[in-house]
C-alpha cells in the first residue's frame, strides 16, 4: 500500500480530530494545527459505528449469563420484560431507577 505524503497527512488529521471530538475538543482549538480536508472525512463518520459494532459477542454472552444468575426476583421480572420487549420487536418505555 503507497499512500502520498498529503494523503497521508489527511488521514492522520482525521484521525486525530475524530479522538479530540470523542473527548469534546476539536483541531480548531489548536491555532497553529492544519485541519483536515473535510471531502475526505465522510469516508471514517461511520467510525463511531464501527467502534460500537466491534465487540466480542462470546465475551458478552458469557457476562450476561454470569450475571443473569445474580439477580434478585425483581430484576430477573424486569429482564424477562426487556428481554421479551426486545424479541417481539415491541416498542416500550423502561424507566431504572438505582445503582448499576
Amino acid at each position: 500500500l503507497r499512500i502520498v505524503d498529503d494523503d497521508l497527512k489527511n488521514l492522520c488529521l482525521i484521525e486525530i480530530e475524530m479522538m479530540l471530538q470523542e473527548n469534546g475538543r476539536s483541531l480548531t482549538d489548536f491555532k497553529s494545527m492544519p485541519r483536515p480536508n473535510t471531502a475526505d472525512m465522510s469516508t471514517f463518520t461511520n467510525k463511531l459505528i464501527v467502534d460500537e459494532l466491534n465487540y466480542n459477542k462470546d465475551e458478552l454472552e458469557k457476562t450476561h449469563a454470569d450475571m443473569l444468575v445474580m439477580l434478585n426476583d425483581e430484576q430477573r421480572c424486569v429482564h424477562g420484560k426487556i428481554m421479551e420487549s426486545v424479541a417481539s420487536d415491541d416498542g416500550a418505555f423502561f424507566f431504572l431507577y438505582g445503582y448499576g
